[in-house]
């Protein structure tokens, strides 16, 4: 591994006009779309029996119509027209989703760099939600703690802006980790743990039920997801001191397993959060890993 690591994110113009094509097929498919759309509150239409609860605001009226049910008749309206009226409510609060970015230093390892591959797995996660009239909450952990946030899909620039100008640098710990994560809406947590001390970060996804869901992208470089039998020389990214090892069969099958029982154990403590586990590698091709991300989301 090279002495001098690329902590810092950039998208090349090439990334932006894969995004830009990717976004845009979606569109075409019909794939993506507006979760603000109308909910007709009557059986007849398919809607749900939701009334004027929380969380919902009234956009119109709307003739009675056979199979509507009797308790959303608006008898204001009905006595003003002089025909039976029902209430169309529209939600009051588009859907919102927190993606927390882990930006410690050990996210520098890797060609390209761990970082780099969640940063640009992070821009279609943000794209995504933002096409479905989401909102979308960017929590950026390195030295210091970042907050962005973008309400719109014109707002995605911005966050592609913020995301370029991302350094590897610190790293965090399990409380960061659950205080990072609401109570309520989607959210994905996007890094490799490495700070985080495994039994903790596992207690720290169990304790989070979030409404939406909390699900993770563990990002890894190729050499942490599967290292070659031979001489290898690692260098801490943290502390920066190198060390080597002489890896064979026995260490190599060894490492694996110990691998998989880890990644189990998180899987299990994201489940217990109505959550799943995404594992890939710096050196994937992003456009599959995209739609690994579609399949949970």
């Amino acid at each position: 591994m090279s002495a001098e690591l690329s902590t810092q994110v950039r998208f090349e113009p090439e990334f932006l006009r894969r995004l830009g094509l990717r976004i845009e097929q979606r569109r075409a498919q019909g794939l993506l779309r507006r979760s603000s759309q109308l909910l007709d509150v009557s059986p007849a239409s398919g809607g749900k029996l939701r009334g004027m609860s929380a969380g919902y605001e009234l956009d119109r009226m709307r003739s009675w119509r056979w199979g509507d049910d009797p308790r959303q008749v608006d008898w204001a309206a009905t006595l003003r027209s002089g025909e039976p009226m029902v209430r169309v409510v529209r939600g009051e609060s588009a859907p919102e989703c927190t993606l927390v970015l882990d930006a410690s230093l050990s996210m520098a390892v890797g060609q390209p760099t761990k970082l780099q591959r969640a940063a640009e797995l992070v821009a279609w996660l943000a794209a995504s939600m933002l096409e479905l009239g989401g909102r979308v909450r960017l929590v950026v952990h390195g030295s210091t703690v970042q907050v962005h946030t973008a309400g719109s899909r014109t707002q995605l620039s911005s966050l592609l802006v913020a995301l370029q100008g991302v350094r590897a640098a610190g790293h965090w710990s399990a409380a960061d980790l659950a205080n990072s994560v609401p109570q309520r809406g989607l959210a994905w947590v996007i890094g490799d743990y490495m700070s985080v001390d495994p039994g903790a970060s596992n207690g720290a996804l169990c304790r989070q039920r979030t409404r939406g869901g909390l699900h993770a992208l563990l990002v890894l470089a190729p050499e942490e997801r599967d290292p070659q039998q031979g001489s290898v020389l690692w260098r801490d990214p943290e502390d920066r001191r190198a060390s080597s090892a002489q890896i064979d069969g026995a260490l190599q099958a060894r490492y694996q397993a110990e691998l998989s029982s880890e990644l189990d154990k998180r899987a299990f403590a994201l489940r217990q959060a109505r959550g799943q586990l995404v594992v890939v590698t710096s050196d994937g091709a992003w456009d599959e890993q995209c739609a690994l991300l579609d399949g949970v989301a």
